[in-house]
């Protein structure tokens, strides 16, 4: 059965909402009967994302009507076509575009239309940029008009991209830290210093230094460069040559408290796939 998605209706509507909660893939939502219209919406409402990422915009028929839907929106926001985002995606132009929700009697899942949004890396400090994708149209291949999201709800995504090249200052001195994960749990103090010259890796420079990043796994302290960027995320290079070490570092610096999380992933040294987050805060905080 496919699964509608929990909406808010007014009290003389609850009873239809409950009969039609669930449906069988054979027996798809009547498009012509008196009960809740079908829409269209935006799986998102807001997202964040870091240059170089790619992220996928979905559109969603949280109740199937056993044909295909065409869906019209629009693009704007102060983000560039080509130098923020981009899209290999045919149906779409830098104002928008046009895409079909395929009905799939087969699928347990709502019917829905992923978009793949590419932020390119553009090697200039300019800012973080906003992109909103809105709902304008939906209509059924037979040519009924369906409504796009539930009144001014679920009917834009604003996206937030994260300038990679705007360097955050990070606090350097002694952290306290909490260990959580695959390496087990606890507690110590590690030093965070300034790089110079930068760590550089593929063209990105990494001007911090973490004296352990794996709380002593490794039978000794080993290093790990980082930087911040943007409002506040935490980057890292895919590997550190000069302690052979590698991993996938990811997190958050509060630029309030001068917190900072880093979710780590090993992906060397026999323990690929170890997983655990560091928790760090400045020591008379």
């Amino acid at each position: 059965m496919k699964l509608l998605k929990t909406f808010v209706l007014v009290a003389a509507a609850l009873a239809t909402m409950l009969f039609y909660g669930c449906e069988n893939v054979n027996e798809p939502y009547d498009i012509s009967s008196t009960a809740q219209p079908p829409y269209v919406e935006l799986q998102d409402t807001t997202s964040q994302v870091l240059e170089g990422d790619t992220l996928d915009v979905v559109f969603e028929l949280p109740v199937a009507i056993g044909e295909d839907v065409d869906v019209t929106f629009s693009i704007s926001g102060t983000a560039e076509y080509e130098t923020d985002w981009k899209t290999d995606d045919e149906n779409v132009s830098p104002d928008g575009g046009t895409v079909t929700i395929e009905y799939v009697d087969s699928t347990t899942s709502n019917d829905e239309y992923a978009l793949e949004l590419i932020f390119p890396r553009d090697g200039e400090i300019d800012g973080d940029k906003n992109l909103t994708v809105s709902l304008e149209s939906a209509v059924s291949a037979s040519g009924e008009e369906l409504m796009v999201g539930q009144g001014p709800i679920e009917k834009e995504q604003t996206i937030t991209i994260i300038d990679f090249d705007a360097k955050v200052p990070v606090e350097t001195g002694t952290y306290d830290y909490s260990l959580a994960g695959d390496l087990g749990s606890g507690s110590g103090t590690v030093q965070i210093t300034d790089l110079d010259p930068p760590y550089t890796e593929g063209g990105t420079e990494y001007g911090n230094l973490i004296s352990d990043f794996a709380a002593g796994a490794f039978g000794g302290a080993v290093p790990y460069p980082f930087s911040v960027v943007g409002n506040g995320v935490v980057i890292a290079p895919s590997a550190y040559t000069d302690q052979g070490v590698s991993a996938d570092i990811t997190g958050t610096y509060n630029q309030e408290t001068g917190r900072i999380v880093m979710d780590v992933t090993l992906t060397c040294c026999g323990g690929e796939g170890f997983q655990w987050t560091l928790t760090l805060t400045p020591q008379g905080e």
